[in-house]
């Protein structure tokens, strides 16, 4: 049930960024614009959680801590990305990203540790849908190897199946915690996505416009 809910989540989310214009530079200034603001707190959600696990789960602090430690400065290498396609600063910060990053801060001190494997999950399994995709794509259009998405496949082709594998084992109580929480950042993280799009697309009438 816990996987074919994420499975289910990250089927819709990969099948918009199918369609997203990766191939057009500023609608990916836009999207990993957001995606840095994201990732940008990652370790600090990542810390909240290992903090707030009992002193008895050692196997499980073990692993948050790993993670944690593997996720530093990933979003240094959006910034570097966004460099090599000619933005040398961030789009701004959208609500809807705002949103997600300030929700998930309080779920984590409401509900627990178990709140950010809702988000922590989602992004990873969809990284190892579409990482890669969107790479190729990028380096089509823009001949250059995106280092954050490289580095992500990698990482969450390992992360992703390992973490499943260890909250499929918890009990129906905490199973319900991820799950509330993994409702709640899909409809965010789409909404996301979704005004990117809504971005993309004003800009293309506008240049219609203006020529």
């Amino acid at each position: 049930m816990l996987r074919s809910a994420f499975e289910a989540k990250i089927t819709v989310i990969s099948d918009l960024l199918d369609k997203y214009p990766f191939e057009d530079a500023k609608a990916c200034h836009r999207f990993f614009s957001q995606q840095f603001y994201l990732i940008q707190n990652s370790t600090r959600y990542e810390a909240i959680g290992a903090s707030l696990l009992p002193l008895d789960i050692k196997e499980e602090f073990k692993h948050r801590i790993q993670h944690l430690t593997g996720e530093f400065n990933h979003d240094d290498l959006i910034i570097e990305d966004l460099k090599q396609i000619g933005f040398n600063t961030l789009d701004a910060m959208y609500p809807q990203t705002r949103a997600l990053v300030e929700c998930t801060y309080y779920e984590l001190q409401k509900y627990g540790a178990d709140a950010l494997f809702g988000i922590s999950l989602l992004l990873e399994g969809l990284s190892t849908r579409q990482c890669a995709k969107v790479g190729r794509r990028m380096f089509k259009a823009f001949d250059f190897h995106s280092q954050y998405l490289s580095v992500h496949d990698e990482a969450d082709a390992e992360h992703y199946p390992e973490t499943m594998k260890m909250v499929e084992a918890y009990t129906p109580e905490r199973k319900q915690v991820i799950l509330n929480n993994l409702d709640l950042s899909f409809v965010l993280y789409k909404s996301m996505i979704e005004e990117c799009n809504r971005l993309n697309q004003s800009a293309r009438k506008e240049n219609l416009i203006s020529a």
